[in-house]
């Protein structure tokens, strides 16, 4: 089964992070965005050096349940994995963008945003997250991250309370149509006619993970490529390729895996114990 260590192994023995050569030119991908997001899951699958289109979806098949589209979340789905969101940025600094969906600790079967074809890809009520960020220049992939969303996000909870408060106070606007919606809002008859109608959606932005945990990484300057990973102790420790990459970190001098401790999303008194691998070119 793979995971997010399956992921950073195969981009370290690639070492292939020229997107425009590697997918735009070979017509996999129409933008970068769509590049980056064949990159992410070649590397899970396996395929990143794949040059055989049908061997390549044969690997995809079998290590994916589902993958998506850029309208709902998530991105893409592991058999009996976690589910994985992939984001471009184009400065190192930029917020992600969320859309109307929020930040994630988990993905659960019953969010409101899933396509139907998500929730019957398998089995399943609820599943880890992987946030695969890349920052992207001049059509290079020039830092990914992959984060283990349970470091990174807070509980569904807190996000679903904001956004059910906010929900309310609109919906106490005196002498205005409300309809039902999943949305923040929808204003029916907004003109005389009753032809026009007023769509209100929230706009989730996180911040990145290059910028959330600055106190841990540091990227080495002067590369060509790096690579951060974030593991909670807990999920590494279940992962049945760990000894894997403990034995690759001792063939490849620019790998490196060492024990950190990040804040709680849910309360930034309390630390919690990861793994933090990094990787460069």
């Amino acid at each position: 089964m793979a995971n997010i260590l399956t992921a950073v192994i195969n981009v370290i023995r690639s070492r292939e992070v020229n997107l425009k050569q590697t997918y735009v030119s070979s017509n996999r991908a129409n933008s970068m965005g769509d590049a980056l997001e064949q990159y992410v899951v070649d590397s899970f699958a396996d395929t990143i050096l794949e040059s055989d289109e049908t061997e390549r979806l044969l690997k995809v098949n079998q290590v994916f349940s589902y993958l998506g589209n850029d309208s709902n979340p998530p991105d893409a789905m592991l058999r009996e994995g976690a589910a994985i969101e992939i984001k471009k940025i184009e400065t190192r600094h930029a917020h992600l963008q969320l859309n109307s969906s929020s930040p994630k600790a988990r993905l659960y079967v019953d969010d409101v945003r899933l396509k139907k074809s998500a929730r019957e890809a398998e089995n399943w009520s609820e599943k880890d997250f992987i946030y695969s960020i890349g920052w992207v220049k001049n059509q290079q992939l020039k830092e990914l991250a992959l984060i283990d969303a349970s470091i990174y996000c807070a509980d569904k909870v807190v996000y679903q309370d904001t956004f059910e408060k906010i929900k309310e106070g609109i919906a106490t606007i005196p002498d205005i149509n409300f309809a039902p919606t999943n949305e923040l809002g929808r204003v029916n008859k907004v003109a005389p006619l009753g032809i026009t109608s007023l769509c209100i959606r929230g706009m989730w932005l996180l911040e990145n993970p290059f910028a959330v945990f600055n106190y841990i990484y540091e990227p080495v300057h002067d590369r060509n490529f790096n690579l951060f990973a974030l593991v909670s102790i807990e999920h590494f420790e279940k992962f049945s390729n760990k000894d894997q990459l403990l034995t690759l970190m001792g063939e490849v001098p620019e790998l490196s895996v060492v024990d950190v401790k990040v804040k709680n999303p849910n309360n930034p008194a309390q630390l919690i114990d990861c793994k933090k691998i990094t990787f460069y070119i």
